[in-house]
C-alpha cells in the first residue's frame, strides 16, 4: 500500500495545535494532538502495509559558525565636506560650514580655510571638540573678504592619529552687503568694580541684526571668550578674582559681522573659584594660558578653539 503525506500544518507559538492528515489507500485518518512543535522537525514514514504512517521527531541543533568582525582602525575614514559646495558663489561673508566626520570616535576636528589650494596660508583655522560624527556646523568668528576665492578642508585627530584629509572644496564669498554699527552698551557701566563671579552684559538692540558675538578678555590678555546670541544680554561667568576684565558686542546680519562696540571694562572682587565651575562657556576661544592639549569642555558638548596662524 502506498502511503500518501497529504499536509503537516503546525502552529509557530508553543501550545496550539498540530494537525497531521494522511492517506492510508484511499482512506483518509486524522490525529490530533497538543504540543510545542519543535523548531526542526523530520517526517519518516514506514512501509508496514498494517500500521499508519510512523512520524519520528527529532530534537533540534544549533550550528555555529565563526563570526567575522571588522575592526577599523581610529580616523581611518577622511571626512567629508557638505556645504557650502565646490565652488559656490556666496552671498556673505561668513558663510556656515557643514562637514560630516569620517569617524565616530574622534577626539577634535580641524577645520581650515585659506586663500590658495596647498593651504600653506591659513587665513582662519578651528579646533572642534566634542559632539558626535554629524553632520557638523561652524560659523566664522571673522568676516572673510568681500569676492575673494577661498579653499577650505578638514582633518579629525583620534588621540594623536590624524585622519587623511577630506576633499579640497572652494567657494567665493559675496560683495556688497550691509556691515551694521557697533552696538550702544547699557551695563555695568564701564569701571565697575567688585563683581562677583557671575555678572549679565546688556546692550542695546539694533534693527536688522540676526544675532550678536560677545567678546570677553582679561585685559592683557591675548585670548578671548566669545559667546553667541539672538538676546541683548549675556551672562558670563568670570574666571578670576580681583582681575579686570574687558568685553565688547558685535551685531550681525546675514552678511556679515558689523563693527565693534566700544570696549567697557569691569574688575571682579574676591570669590571663591571653586563654586562655580568657570569653564561652562557656550563658545571658548584658546587662552595663551591653557595648554595645547587639555580641550577645555562646557555643558553644550562642544568647544571650539580659535588659533590665530
Amino acid at each position: 500500500m502506498k502511503l500518501r503525506l497529504l499536509a503537516i500544518a503546525f502552529a509557530l507559538a508553543s501550545g496550539l495545535s498540530l494537525l497531521l492528515v494522511w492517506t492510508t489507500g484511499t482512506q483518509a485518518q486524522e490525529l490530533d494532538a497538543n504540543f510545542s512543535p519543535p523548531s526542526f522537525m523530520e517526517v519518516q514514514q514506514t512501509r508496514n502495509m498494517d500500521r499508519p504512517a510512523a512520524i519520528a521527531w527529532t530534537a533540534p541543533f544549533t550550528q555555529y559558525l565563526p563570526l567575522v568582525q571588522r575592526h577599523e582602525l581610529p580616523c581611518f575614514r577622511a571626512p567629508r565636506l557638505i556645504s557650502p559646495t565646490n565652488g559656490s558663489l556666496l552671498d556673505t561673508l561668513i558663510p556656515v560650514l557643514t562637514y560630516m566626520r569620517g569617524s565616530t570616535v574622534v577626539s577634535y576636528t580641524t577645520i581650515t580655510i585659506a586663500d590658495n589650494p596647498q593651504f600653506n596660508r591659513p587665513v582662519q583655522r578651528y579646533s572642534s571638540y566634542g559632539g558626535k560624527i554629524g553632520p557638523r556646523q561652524l560659523m566664522l568668528f571673522f568676516n572673510l573678504e568681500p569676492a575673494t576665492l577661498y579653499y577650505w578642508r578638514v582633518q579629525d585627530v583620534c588621540e594623536g592619529t590624524k585622519s587623511p584629509y577630506s576633499q579640497v572644496y572652494s567657494f567665493t564669498t559675496g560683495s556688497g552687503g550691509v556691515i551694521l554699527p557697533g552696538p550702544t552698551l547699557i551695563s555695568p557701566i564701564s569701571g565697575t568694580v567688585g563683581v562677583g563671579q557671575r555678572i549679565t552684559l546688556t546692550w542695546q538692540s539694533m534693527t536688522d541684526a540676526i544675532g550678536y558675538q560677545v567678546w570677553v578678555r582679561r585685559v592683557g590678555s591675548g585670548g578671548s571668550r566669545i559667546y553667541f546670541t539672538s538676546d541683548t544680554s549675556q551672562v558670563v561667568r568670570n574666571r578670576k578674582p580681583n582681575t579686570t576684565y574687558e568685553w565688547y558686542v558685535k551685531a550681525y546680519n546675514a552678511y556679515a559681522y558689523g563693527e565693534p562696540s566700544e570696549i567697557w571694562r569691569y574688575t571682579t572682587g574676591a570669590f571663591d573659584v571653586s563654586q562655580e565651575d568657570w569653564r561652562n562657556h557656550p563658545l571658548t576661544i584658546l587662552e595663551p594660558d591653557t595648554p595645547e592639549g587639555s580641550p577645555i569642555r562646557t555643558d553644550t558638548g562642544m568647544v571650539i578653539f580659535l588659533k590665530k596662524p
